[in-house]
């Protein structure tokens, strides 16, 4: 088996995340990705937060830093 043959049952989803944080920023963009019934675990909030509205205001704010061009460590000196 190769690495191309393995693939893990979230893969998709993450290749969506990943292309929303490359290429569209936009909460229409992140709205197709996340389901109404969407349950956000976050080590900084200790509750799980439901619901399609709060999980979009939480990665939309992640994503902000994320896809920030200062937080690229890549673009360091």
């Amino acid at each position: 088996m190769n690495e191309k043959d393995f693939k893990l049952p979230y893969q998709p989803n993450v290749q969506r995340w990943m292309d929303f944080i490359e290429h569209d920023h936009s909460a229409e963009a992140l709205a197709k990705i996340i389901a109404d019934d969407a349950v956000m675990f976050s080590p900084v909030v200790f509750t799980p937060q439901r619901g399609k509205m709060i999980t979009m205001a939480y990665l939309m704010a992640a994503a902000e830093t994320i896809g920030n061009d200062s937080s690229n460590t890549q673009n360091r000196p």
